[in-house]
């Protein structure tokens, strides 16, 4: 199944009284929420707004009261995005006039006297803005347009009971059936290549799509959504800039917050999700809290509405959403904004379109524990988060919650030594797990064994992707440099029997100190052919580089279980190490999961041509690992000759 390619899907939510037509094409549902409006006694349609009519909105300033502010309306714009309207409006009232429109106040819903018949109706919710405006005009996004959002428990319309086709397809409001980032389309041939490549990158940030964003838009002519404030507690400087750079271009602004404190978390308990009232959208809680802070525009049954531009325009989404708490409103020059934190989790946000997100209340979501057990000087501190759920977000609040973790008490010190087991639940694949040490990469080691199986199998293109289960990490942090620089390796002679035991030194060169040898022995293989061979004492990256060369049978996956083991395999080898490796003249062919050694050329052309796409070619390697107690790199090389009579190659 394509990853980020939406599932049309109708959600249907049962309110008492009503029976309900399940719609999934954006037209039609469009047209259904217009019918239900122009029936309705709450909703005002825009095509009977006009210039001058004054009403009021309703938004949290401070704590979780719901104030109200003036509204005046400006214009109604046709078309300002395809078959989407939107109403320009005046704010003032509650200090507006000196913070204009304030970033949270998203889904603030506004309200107008309908002259029809003088009842107050919401007519949409607060949405858009300009850079750097100097007054507090903003775009209101009509109701009727977020009426229209896929999960929307509306009433069968007329139409739609008189006919019994089923609705067609709709590509997802916030563009997300268009959204086939380049990645996925690379992903058929360069999968193995990327996830699977032996180095330690940071695979949460390199696998994002760069489209994964809607970039949002700096001009000043542009009438953009209004920016969706990132509340984040716990956040040293160095995650926060990850912060900022994960998120730009997202639409989310990353803000340092922090949680509710003192008697103020008792005195919130009672708060609901309202119209007006602030709507928290969290990604990371427990010990850390990112949360996302908007504002609820309307509550149908038990379907709750809010923002009124998307979030993430991720079309249909699992995603926690609760009641938030305001500390405060920032005036800013470029931006003033809200301050808030999250009160507690009330339901599920289930879909994220172009016009507006929307949830259940009272439906569970399923989070991502991560427990992180830090140890440094004797002592140990233990982390408890719950990520998000979601194939792009997870891996990258992972790796940069974690990050954080390291250097939560103090920044790591100039030279480190870190320790590290990673442990993943992928429940019926079994446990990924990843030991290792690193030295002065501040966790980039860590980080990469933690992103690498999680961007992997979330967004695996073999099958249906493995949510897991827990993520459990222990580090241990020393301020000390354990590398050596491999600079030599050298043989006791030059010609060796077939069977005989090669001695041979390996010389390395530490940080700020003097050279130092391990020596080794190694058996020469009894068939092994006469010629001159190249022994090879390395790394752990070129190493398992050299391994992929050899046997690209082991990674290359054609199943998820396939890619599993490829990933577990891929960070089987301890840095620690010295890797000695003797490509022999020897090969095989695999088919499927079959390794064949040695066998007769004939028999490989007839394997190769019964089964192409299942047979592989591999070549071999002797292999031995050498424990070094400290960071290995750079790698040597020393000749010999192999002689079923050492005298006749002593003679040539």
């Amino acid at each position: 199944m394509k990853w980020l390619v939406r599932i049309a899907a109708c959600l249907v939510c049962v309110l008492p009284g009503l029976a309900l037509g399940q719609v999934s094409d954006y037209d039609t549902r469009l047209k259904q929420a217009e019918e239900f409006v122009n029936s309705s006694g709450r909703y005002l349609h825009q095509s009977r707004i006009q210039k001058g009519m004054k009403g009021y909105g309703l938004t949290v300033m401070s704590g979780t009261k719901i104030e109200r502010f003036d509204v005046e309306v400006v214009s109604v714009m046709k078309n300002f995005q395809p078959h989407q309207d939107v109403i320009l409006c005046n704010l003032s009232g509650l200090g507006l006039e000196r913070t204009g429109v304030i970033e949270g106040m998203s889904g603030s819903p506004v309200y107008l006297t309908d002259p029809a018949d003088g009842k107050e109706k919401l007519i949409g919710a607060v949405a858009y803005g300009w850079k750097l405006q100097k007054e507090p005009i903003c775009g209101i996004q009509p109701i009727v347009q977020m009426l229209a959002l896929e999960g929307v428990p509306l009433p069968a319309s007329a139409s739609q009971k008189a006919s019994s086709q089923p609705a067609s397809q709709a590509p997802a409001s916030g563009g997300a059936s268009g959204d086939q980032p380049a990645l996925a389309r690379v992903l058929d041939e360069d999968y193995a290549r990327f996830y699977l490549d032996p180095r330690k990158l940071d695979f949460a940030t390199m696998s994002m799509p760069k489209n994964f964003w809607n970039k949002q838009q700096n001009q000043q002519s542009f009438l953009r959504p209004l920016n969706t404030p990132l509340m984040i507690s716990s956040s040293s400087a160095r995650s926060f800039k990850r912060a900022e750079s994960i998120f730009e271009g997202s639409g989310l602004t990353p803000m340092q917050s922090g949680s509710i404190g003192g008697a103020t978390s008792q005195a919130v308990t009672d708060v609901k999700l309202e119209p007006g009232s602030s709507l928290s959208v969290p990604l990371v809680s427990g010990d850390a809290d990112w949360s996302a802070v908007g504002t609820v525009t309307d509550v149908v049954g038990d379907y709750v509405l809010g923002f009124g531009h998307p979030f993430l325009s991720r079309g249909k989404i699992e995603m926690p959403m609760g009641p938030a708490y305001i500390h405060a409103v920032v005036p800013s020059l470029l931006a003033s904004f809200k301050l808030g934190s999250t009160i507690r989790v009330d339901g599920m946000l289930s879909d994220d379109e172009a016009t507006g997100v929307g949830g259940v209340l009272g439906k569970k979501v399923e989070l991502l524990p991560l427990t992180l057990h830090v140890r440094e000087n004797g002592g140990e501190v233990t982390y408890h988060y719950n990520l998000l759920r979601h194939p792009q977000l997870t891996p990258l609040l992972a790796a940069t919650i974690v990050e954080e973790s390291l250097a939560a008490k103090r920044q790591l010190p100039e030279h480190h030594w870190l320790t590290y087991h990673v442990t993943i639940d992928f429940g019926r694949l079994g446990q990924f797990t990843a030991a290792n040490c690193s030295c002065d990469d501040e966790g980039l080691s860590m980080v990469s064994d933690i992103g690498r199986p999680l961007a992997a199998m979330f967004r695996t293109e073999l099958g249906e992707p493995v949510m897991p289960k827990s993520i459990e990490v222990t580090v241990t942090i020393q301020a000390e440099k354990h590398t050596g620089e491999i600079i030599a390796v050298d043989l006791d002679k030059n010609v060796y029997r077939p069977g005989e035991t090669m001695k041979g030194k390996v010389t390395l060169r530490p940080f700020r100190s003097e050279k130092i040898v391990k020596e080794f022995e190694l058996n020469v293989p009894d068939d092994l052919a006469d010629g001159t061979y190249n022994l090879t004492a390395c790394e752990a990256t070129e190493a398992m580089t050299s391994l992929r060369q050899e046997m690209p049978q082991r990674f290359s996956p054609k199943t998820v279980e396939q890619l599993f083991a490829a990933l577990q395999e891929v960070v089987s080898y301890p840095k620690t190490s010295i890797y000695l490796r003797l490509p022999l003249r020897q090969g095989g062919l695999s088919v499927r999961k079959n390794e064949l050694n040695n066998i007769p050329g004939s028999l490989g052309g007839i394997l190769h041509e019964s089964s192409p796409d299942d047979a592989r070619a591999y070549r071999m390697s002797l292999v031995q690992q050498q424990p070094a107690g400290m960071v290995v790199e750079g790698s040597a090389e020393a000749s010999f000759s192999v002689s079923k009579d050492p005298r006749q190659e002593v003679c040539q």
